[in-house]
């Protein structure tokens, strides 16, 4: 997962009034009062309250703090992240400075924990969330989220449900953009042929046939219409499909819902007739290299990063986005996402300001500043934000931002053992099907029992 150069559902807020906030009051919302309990002016005073009372009013700009953020990849984001969001902390505490460390060698998250060095907040997707669970650094913030009312109501639920999933419960970091899927095409190739460009909120069915206008030979150079990015595109659903019955440890994948989800897509990955070229297209990392740089494919399924945006306006591509498509019969199915945010280390020394200063990425104007300047997908569910992306980015400049956007998101796969059995059984027995090795039934019982099998060798 590259970020921004600059990169089970969680509770409702309890205030109902902060329901009734605009947009613009922010998310850390604010609620005074609260339902008395019977016989609460009764009880005799609580030794601890003016304790409380003094931390919640404490002014937590005014002591100086450093907070070490520890991003959980190798490629040099510093620089970014200082100029970033954590400049759009420092916006609202200008007191906290950071150290960055990152997992490199020497600074990897075992060195991390074998060291016992202090760190206060990580970064990273859901994915992070089961490395800091299985580590035994995974903090629990329904505390800090009660103390200080932040309100999880705005945002998106599938953004909170991929930590919790992934936290098995417990919700132990704030997501702050939203990684998903779009679609990105090359309008060189729809010129040469003179096919209209695409438009937000096609069909599959309308890109499948804009793809096959576009799968052709032209002076003995073959193109394709569409490369395929089947993560996404298998997975596309409203609520989480069957790929686990957790209760019985066996997978469910020879069912009538993955050999239609076959069905559709096979056809899309196999348009050419050529079957090397099939399975280059079908292979998310091969068709997206021959998207940007043998620009022979004019229809790329692709991440809605920053760092995919850049490798194509790097090599002066005259491209554009549009909206991930949907199945004219799952209009309420979308893509899993893959929330970037920060988790609170179990550790910290500087719990409640760590946990205050990534809050502070939610507040509105903090959203709309990195949509504007990085082409950030917030994780804010209003969307008035939508003409904001990009606006400040020479990379998007002139573009389809809001098209980085999809229509509606589907559930997230859970960062489980037991899933990720599941899905890498899948997605072998696709791109079996697309070779030719095999029929989708086959292919889907075979997976069925190969993913059991390596289920059988986990730990319960």
């Amino acid at each position: 997962m590259k970020v921004n150069k600059t990169f089970r559902a969680g509770k409702r807020s309890a205030c109902s009034a902060a329901a009734t906030l605009p947009v613009v009051a922010l998310l850390v919302a604010s609620c005074s009062g609260g339902n008395a309990t019977p016989g609460s002016a009764d009880k005799a005073p609580d030794a601890k309250q003016p304790e409380a009372a003094a931390a919640a009013t404490k002014d937590w700009t005014k002591e100086k703090v450093e907070l070490t953020f520890y991003y959980m990849y190798d490629d040099d984001i510093e620089q970014g992240f200082r100029e970033g969001d954590g400049a759009r902390i420092q916006k609202k505490y200008p007191n906290i400075t950071f150290k960055f460390l990152q997992n490199k060698k020497g600074t990897t998250l075992a060195d991390i924990i074998a060291t016992k060095t202090n760190v206060d907040f990580f970064g990273d997707t859901q994915s992070g969330v089961a490395k800091l669970r299985d580590v035994g650094l995974m903090d629990d913030l329904s505390d800090l989220i009660k103390k200080h009312k932040v309100d999880l109501s705005k945002v998106e639920p599938n953004a909170i449900n991929a930590y919790t999933f992934a936290g098995n419960g417990i919700l132990p970091g704030l997501p702050v953009k939203i990684n998903s899927t779009a679609l990105y095409y090359n309008k060189d190739l729809f010129d040469k042929f003179g096919v209209p460009y695409l438009t937000d909120n096609m069909t599959w069915e309308q890109v499948f046939e804009t793809a096959k206008k576009l799968t052709r030979s032209d002076g003995g150079t073959p193109y394709y219409g569409l490369g395929l990015n089947i993560s996404n595109m298998l997975y596309v659903n409203e609520k989480l499909p069957g790929l686990v019955n957790t209760q019985t440890r066996k997978a469910t994948l020879h069912t009538d819902h993955w050999k239609k989800m076959m069905e559709r897509i096979v056809p899309m990955a196999t348009i050419s007739g050529n079957q090397a070229a099939n399975n280059d297209l079908a292979n998310y990392g091969k068709s997206y290299i021959q998207f940007y740089k043998d620009r022979n494919i004019a229809i790329q399924v692709g991440n809605n990063t920053i760092y995919n945006i850049l490798h194509q306006n790097g090599d002066g591509m005259r491209w554009d986005i549009a909206t991930f498509p949907y199945f004219g019969d799952m209009p309420n199915a979308g893509p899993n996402s893959s929330p970037y945010g920060y988790f609170i280390s179990k550790t910290s020394p500087n719990r409640e300001i760590a946990f205050l200063a990534i809050a502070a990425l939610l507040e509105e104007s903090a959203q709309l500043d990195a949509a504007r300047t990085d082409g950030a997908v917030p994780v804010i569910k209003n969307r008035s934000f939508l003409d904001t992306i990009g606006k400040d980015s020479q990379y998007l400049k002139g573009r389809n931002a809001k098209g980085l956007v999809p229509r509606i998101y589907g559930e997230s796969i859970p960062v489980d053992p037991l899933y990720s059995a599941a899905t890498g059984a899948l997605n072998t027995a696709f791109y079996n099907v697309v070779a030719g090795k095999n029929d989708i039934n086959t292919a889907l019982r075979e997976a069925e029992e190969s993913a059991n099998q390596k289920i059988s060798t986990l730990g319960k």
